[in-house]
């Protein structure tokens, strides 16, 4: 089945304007036409009154005579006590109508509308009846007119009101028509710039807003690049090693070096673990559960038991624990992601030929537990401290030397611990070598 054209905005915001102008004229026709019907009643009314005055002031003063004749053009008819009629000037079918009336009405005889007002007067003679008539013919024609004028002006106007509101909302929608069409340009893969800001006000605000998130797009895309083109240069050398390997083992398996072997895969290995920890931690949208801190104090224990395997001779690699550490409180890590931080800081500063020591010291401090590596080796080059926590970043020495890290444990530790709430820093300690410090959260009184 196919599915209907979208309803545009012009044709949404014309078609709105012409419904709700339709439905206020249309109330406002209503009420003119209801107010002029009730001034002309009120008018013929009065005129009624106004005619029966004289007569009521001669009776009053004279009840013994005749009332005065009426004056041309006036429609009245006076009854005596007696039942006799001294002054009728209405024609018989509207008197018969008229004489139906007992305050005032309005009364529709073969000749036209009227409408009649009735008086009562008592007298020593008796009681004297009069009633007074005005024609309508004048007030309805003028009422016909407004209606019929009400009934061609309102269609009018409502499609008046549609015209201009398409008109409007044409004008106010070109900005965003030309913001679209820029968009559209942007759209192709090599395309440069960003959206017109022009003027001020909500669409310029809008604008704007979507040249920052094109930023963040461009940025995101190019990191994406960075990182595809960064995992591509890592994994090539291990894999052109082993498959060279493999290919000499093949010709002649006593010159294969499985050592080597060895090292490419658990080089590749170890690249793609990282990779992985790495596209968990950007993809976890929420911190993970609170841990008491002695499951951490635990895991830095075990990773500095897995450290002191891997120093080199005279290489003393310790924990220092705060003693006024509580370890009841929590921190929102996961164990394992703690022991990857402390695993990848204990690396770096073993990588880093220490002299004699890499120290480990956990201290507490009021709401966050602060985490030190610190090693008295070689240090971080000033210029590569900014870049340190990159992907794939290394410092020169480290390229040259072909050391078989990828750049991608700093990486790792800073977004574990970006991901708790917490941050990470590396600096150089003024006695020489490198001091790596993480800062996490943590929340007390909620022990288990």
């Amino acid at each position: 089945m196919r599915r209907p054209a979208p309803v545009t905005i012009r044709v949404r915001i014309a078609a709105g304007s012409a419904l709700v102008a339709a439905v206020v004229l249309s109330v406002l026709a209503v009420l003119v036409a209801q107010q002029v019907a009730d001034a002309s009643a009120r008018t013929a009314t009065q005129l009624a009154v106004d005619d029966l005055r004289p007569f009521l002031v001669d009776l009053r003063n004279q009840p013994e005579e005749e009332p005065d004749p009426s004056a041309a053009g006036v429609l009245v008819a006076v009854v005596a006590p007696d039942g006799t009629t001294p002054r009728v000037s209405m024609p018989p079918e509207l008197l018969r109508a008229a004489r139906r009336v007992t305050d005032e009405g309005t009364v529709e005889v073969p000749s036209g509308r009227y409408r009649v007002v009735a008086e009562r007067l008592r007298t020593p003679a008796g009681e004297w009846r009069l009633w007074a008539a005005r024609d309508l013919s004048a007030s309805d024609g003028l009422l016909e007119g407004i209606r019929t004028s009400l009934l061609v002006g309102t269609p009018l106007a409502v499609l008046l009101t549609a015209a201009a509101a398409w008109l409007v909302a044409s004008a106010a929608l070109r900005p965003v028509e030309r913001l679209r069409a820029s968009a559209e340009r942007l759209r192709t893969a090599d395309a440069t710039g960003s959206l017109p800001e022009r003027g001020a006000g909500e669409l310029a605000e809008l604008a704007a807003t979507m040249n920052r998130l094109i930023d963040d797009l461009r940025d995101a895309a190019e990191h994406e690049r960075r990182v595809t083109a960064d995992t591509a240069h890592e994994l090539r050398t291990p894999l052109a090693v082993l498959a060279a390997q493999v290919e000499l083992a093949q010709r002649h398996a006593a010159s294969a070096e499985l050592p080597a072997i060895r090292d490419s895969v658990a080089r590749v290995t170890r690249l793609a673990d990282d990779l992985l920890a790495l596209s968990r931690a950007d993809a976890a949208t929420a911190p993970p559960s609170a841990v008491p801190v002695a499951a951490l104090v635990t895991a830095a224990m075990d990773a500095v038991d897995r450290a002191r395997l891997l120093a080199p001779e005279g290489v003393l690699v310790d924990l220092e624990l705060d003693p006024r550490t509580d370890e009841s409180a929590e921190v929102p890590i996961d164990v394992s992601g703690f022991d990857r931080i402390v695993g990848n800081l204990l690396g770096n500063a073993l990588a880093a030929a220490p002299r004699s020591a890499v120290v480990v010291r956990l201290d507490d401090a009021r709401d966050r537990l602060v985490l030190t590596v610190r090693d008295d080796g070689t240090g971080v080059p000033e210029d590569f401290l900014p870049y340190a926590f990159d992907r794939f970043s290394r410092p020169g020495t480290a390229r040259s030397s072909g050391s078989a890290g990828a750049g991608l444990g700093l990486a790792l530790v800073r977004r574990l611990a970006e991901r708790s709430g917490g941050s990470a820093a590396l600096a150089n300690g003024t006695g020489g070598g490198a001091v790596a410090t993480v800062v996490l959260p943590v929340a007390r009184g909620r022990a288990r």
